[in-house]
């Protein structure tokens, strides 16, 4: 509804989550497991991994309500993705979460195969895999790859370009493949982040991560930047 949406872009993410449970609609649930994402990666002392299983369930809901909505499965899958990153790799690997991932961002890319978030998590699933297991192991067990990473991730950001959310995440994923080839493309990601104004919540805080690390990147902190990237991607272990 446009009362949950504006909720949802000033911050007030528990009134959009109440609006759209009222509605109880597939659309309103999948926006609601969104309004959780965003109230669960935008908390000061770091992501709420509850909210994220909130999350999850909600959009469970959704895709019950309404097998071909794509917006459920693209909900589920960041809110997985997400909770991996909270919980470590070990225990993310032990619950199989890089298989339910893959398998959902197949469906989406099945339902809508120009999604631009779908395309740019199916690209950053590769490269978190990459990140993890090595090149090798990666392409193995998973079949993940980084130059197929790359070029997922930059096709949906020329696709959609204005996209302050895509270029942050983009930025983060270059800064955690620990390779300073792609800082340039990291910077560039992160000025097309802060480039444009926005009233919305989730897009500030993102501007505000970006303007932090584009500074300490600016001064050759590594060691800060580093820790900077493990924080805004939700990370508590290597």
């Amino acid at each position: 509804s446009r009362a949950a949406e504006t909720a949802y872009h000033a911050g007030n993410y528990e009134r959009a989550v109440a609006l759209c449970n009222a509605d109880g609609s597939a659309a309103a649930l999948a926006f609601a497991a969104r309004s959780i994402i965003a109230d669960a990666i935008t908390r000061p002392a770091g992501f709420c991994e509850t909210c994220l299983r909130q999350a999850i369930a909600t959009a469970d809901q959704a895709i019950a309500r309404d097998a071909s909505l794509v917006e459920g499965y693209l909900q589920k899958l960041v809110a997985i993705g997400f909770r991996g990153r909270v919980i470590g790799v070990s225990q993310a690997r032990t619950e199989g979460l890089a298989d339910e991932v893959r398998h959902l961002l197949d469906r989406a890319m099945e339902l809508d195969p120009g999604n631009v978030w779908a395309r740019a998590s199916l690209g950053a699933w590769h490269l978190e895999i990459v990140h993890h297991a090595g090149s090798v192991l990666a392409s193995v067990m998973y079949g993940a790859s980084e130059a197929e990473g790359l070029r997922l991730f930059r096709k949906a950001l020329a696709d959609d370009p204005d996209n302050a959310l895509l270029q942050m995440n983009f930025a983060l994923s270059l800064l955690a493949m620990d390779d300073d080839d792609m800082i340039p493309e990291a910077r560039r990601a992160m000025q097309a982040t802060t480039a444009t104004d926005s009233p919305d919540f989730l897009v500030r805080h993102a501007q505000a991560q970006a303007r932090q690390l584009a500074e300490v990147l600016d001064r050759g902190d590594r060691e800060t930047v580093d820790r900077l990237v493990m924080m805004f991607q939700g990370r508590t272990s290597r």
